[in-house]
């Protein structure tokens, strides 16, 4: 068996659990089998060719390990390198150093059966080594989220309709990273005063003073679909638990679904379907595709095709589709029997910024997300400007064609960055946060009454005024406080002082035992 030439297959599975290793804080272990097979595809291609070429299958096997080798080992060189040679310097560096490894290989004659021996032994080590790495993180994943939902208090059960009674269909629409309208104003000198008066005509409450609960869309969703806030999470999952997995757990299996499925609810999930934001589990219908998976960037960009113009209209291309899709898809559901809730992920204004004002492409944009992306003011503007466009026909149409009037909540799960990405690893401060945690926030009931909402609701409470309002449920409502933490320290949590207007506006309706 170790004679046969195995090595350049171990080495894909290498490449791939090492790429999803260095990404298992916020990879799911699902989205490797896509490039794991597509890589596997071209490995048998890369070695028939070559040895149809040099007549020696364990030649063409040697060589087509190297290359795979090299390809894979560039973001290293570039990472490495770019600091203190530049990146262009450090492409150059690369390719000599990937001549110069096919040259010696070549320049190998006589037996190959020992080196493909030693081959097979070392790549089979290291992919055994890898698959442990990855059965121990997946079920330390386990392990944290059974802790989580074990510890989590149930939301009161939903009483069914009942005969004549029927439910109103649910939109609950994320628009990711839309600042509120007066930080759009103040900071990025853009008036979205047309789009809010728009809602507002059109019959939406507008809160105008509300903030995130926390500034990263994972915890942001996790405490929205769950009702509650994530303040336990550190103490339950240990001191430095960095692993997003008890997140994604929750969020896939949220407690709101839960009680909207059991209640005669249909669920359907419109959006990307990422890392770690996914919680189509138990969706009637999906749009999400594997091909925009982030993980699936990753393994692209791994190797120097990220830098081909083709392999970026392409990533931009289907980023593009997947975004658009979620409009289209929006105005289809209106049509399908209720009572549903459909849950909109809308990944603009967010970087990569694919989208100019009017819906054309960007073309000089990097389809993928960057640490500085969120500098670039004026292109965040145009994609905001797109969404503002887009939106308001989307709402009009699902308030014509669905046959009773809908619920639609509008909502942020964290405004813009108005400094360079500090949530990588760093501190809070003043600027960051004064783009960061306000957010738009509008509501739209068929009473009108809007009576329980208020200027300064956060998400945390939505639902519990929701549940209160449409179904008879006896929620208290929750301190509206917001959080900062990092993407390398997701669950150590840091308190964000609320504005001294809202927190009056909170103090007033919290009940006395809440206030001690």
């Amino acid at each position: 068996m170790l004679a046969l030439p195995l090595h350049p297959f171990l080495i894909v599975g290498c490449i791939v659990l090492s790429i999803y290793m260095g990404n298992s804080q916020f990879a799911l272990l699902h989205q490797i089998w896509l490039p794991l097979s597509l890589l596997l595809s071209f490995c048998t291609v890369l070695l028939v060719a070559l040895a149809l070429i040099m007549k020696n299958v364990k030649r063409a096997a040697i060589v087509s390990s190297t290359l795979l080798f090299v390809l894979f080992s560039f973001r290293h060189v570039l990472v490495l390198l770019s600091d203190q040679i530049g990146p262009v310097a450090s492409c150059f560096v690369w390719l000599a150093l990937f001549a110069l490894a096919v040259t010696l290989v070549l320049r190998v004659k006589g037996d190959y059966n020992e080196p493909t021996r030693i081959l097979n032994v070392v790549s089979l080590a290291v992919v055994s080594m890898s698959a442990v790495g990855v059965l121990v993180n997946e079920t330390q994943r386990r392990l944290a989220w059974q802790e989580v939902i074990a510890n989590q208090a149930p939301l009161e059960p939903i009483k069914s309709g009942g005969p004549g009674r029927t439910f109103p269909d649910i939109y609950y629409i994320i628009l990711d990273g839309y600042s509120r309208p007066d930080v759009m104003l103040d900071e990025y000198k853009h008036d979205a005063g047309e789009f809010v008066s728009t809602l507002e005509r059109e019959g939406f409450y507008v809160a105008g003073q509300s903030r995130c609960n926390y500034c990263m869309t994972a915890p942001s969703l996790a405490s929205s679909f769950n009702m509650r806030h994530l303040t336990d999470l550190p103490a339950r999952l240990g001191k430095g638990y960095r692993n997003y997995g008890p997140l994604v757990h929750i969020l896939q299996e949220n407690q709101l679904v839960a009680a909207l499925r059991a209640a005669g609810y249909s669920y359907f999930h419109l959006g990307p379907g990422e890392f770690p934001d996914d919680c189509s589990f138990g969706a009637k219908y999906t749009n999400q595709t594997v091909w925009s998976a982030d993980f699936v960037v990753e393994v692209t960009n791994a190797s120097p095709l990220s830098l081909l113009p083709a392999v970026q209209d392409w990533l931009q291309a289907v980023k593009r589709e997947q975004r658009l899709g979620v409009f289209a898809d929006l105005n289809r559901l209106a049509d399908w029997p209720g009572p549903k809730f459909v849950f909109a992920h809308l990944l603009v204004p967010h970087p990569p910024y694919l989208f100019r004002a009017d819906g054309a492409p960007t073309k000089d944009k990097a389809p993928f997300y960057t640490k500085t992306a969120w500098l670039d003011r004026p292109a965040y503007v145009e994609q905001s400007s797109f969404l503002e466009r887009r939106l308001i026909p989307a709402i009009r149409d699902i308030l014509k064609r669905s046959p009773r009037p809908p619920v639609i909540v509008l909502q942020s799960d964290h405004g813009g960055s108005l400094v360079s990405d500090e949530l990588i690893n760093g501190a809070p401060n003043p600027e960051m946060l004064k783009g960061r945690m306000p957010i738009l926030y509008a509501v739209f009931l068929p009473d009108r009454d809007y009576s329980k909402f208020y200027d300064s609701i956060t998400p945390v409470n939505t639902f519990r005024v929701l549940c209160n309002q449409l179904f008879g449920c006896h929620y208290s409502l929750l301190p509206d406080q917001s959080y900062f933490s990092t993407f390398s320290d997701p669950f150590a949590f840091t308190l964000i002082p609320a504005p001294v207007r809202r927190q009056q506006q909170q103090e007033e309706r919290l009940s006395p035992a809440q206030k001690q």
